[in-house]
């Protein structure tokens, strides 16, 4: 009975843990006149796109005159994401006074710059209609697939910098790697340090990638880019510069003796030293009441010979 008793305890504190580390986190911040906050549960990449978007936004809205305030609630879909939302409505900024404000509401797994910055353009552009009217599913939906006007494309197409923030596990800036957004794709690029006053190296460009869901700066010169939640690249800088092929991740599915939570959380990544990479996809068990069957199901990356061992510490159905 004892036993029993222990194992339960365990199980709530293992349980009240993950309630907590589960807990949605909400981020609230303004660049000019675009006021945002994005709702999510991890240190996900999306907490730097969307900082990307609100200096995309604010170069809209001068470009089309629009000093009134611009509010954009991003909610971020990191579990059980079924389909996209979006809302666009107005408002009075202050009820004491006169002036006008856009808001809008994203629903998403990935945040898509070029799809919010359509829906900006509409929006300022025919101000009037939206206070008069509901911005209904419909009018959203053809606003989305609509050919981007020059004023988007512009925007798009120039090279932006993404902020590099707490989400990255070594933020040396040493070690020289950065990422840009331009014409809807992401590029991945190594900057050269001068080695005096009077050479200048040009950046080289690593990788152009259409989506980024993780970016970690290693040590030792090492960087690891996922492009989805299950593909990623290994780049390293010494002795020479190096990109691995694209490395896929097998699906959890195909471990159907566990289930398995925090699957959808941020992978952890340790650099191994030799060469070696650690990668932890999620906690896994075969039986709730059996604590020793409780583990985190890992891969191993070797650059050296481009290897990635799938199970490195759990059983395969």
């Amino acid at each position: 009975m004892r036993k029993i008793f222990y194992i339960l305890l365990l199980l709530v504190i293992i349980n009240s843990e993950i309630l907590k580390a589960h807990q949605d986190n909400l981020c609230k911040r303004h660049n000019g006149n675009i006021y945002y906050q994005i709702k999510t549960g991890f240190c996900y990449e999306e907490l730097n796109r969307v900082q990307l978007i609100s200096e995309l936004c604010k170069q809209l809205s001068q470009k089309l005159n629009f000093t009134d305030d611009i509010e954009i609630f991003f909610s971020h879909a990191y579990v059980g994401f079924s389909k996209p939302l979006y809302a666009m409505w107005t408002c009075s900024a202050d009820l004491e006074s006169l002036d006008r404000c856009l808001k809008f509401y994203v629903y998403e797994k990935t945040f898509d710059p070029q799809k919010i910055l359509k829906l900006l353009e509409f929006g300022i552009q025919n101000f009037d209609f939206c206070d008069s009217n509901k911005v209904d599913s419909n009018i959203i939906k053809n606003i989305l697939t609509s050919k981007t006007s020059s004023v988007v494309s512009e925007i798009i197409k120039q090279r932006t910098l993404l902020p590099q923030e707490s989400c990255h596990e070594n933020k040396n800036d040493s070690l020289n790697y950065y990422l840009y957004f331009s014409n809807n794709q992401y590029f991945l690029c190594f900057k050269w340090p001068s080695l005096n006053n009077n050479q200048i190296m040009s950046d080289t460009t690593l990788l152009i990638l259409d989506n980024v869901y993780q970016y970690s700066i290693l040590d030792s010169g090492f960087c690891l880019i996922f492009n989805t939640d299950s593909s990623f690249y290994l780049c390293s800088s010494k002795p020479t510069i190096k990109v691995s092929n694209i490395q896929v991740i097998e699906s959890l599915s195909n471990y159907e003796n566990f289930v398995w939570m925090y699957y959808y959380r941020p992978k952890v990544i340790k650099n191994l030293g030799n060469n070696k990479f650690s990668i932890d996809c999620g906690l896994g068990y075969k039986s709730r009441l059996d604590l020793n069957s409780y583990r985190n199901r890992y891969v191993i990356y070797n650059s050296k010979d481009n290897t990635l061992i799938q199970n490195a510490n759990t059983d395969k159905k």
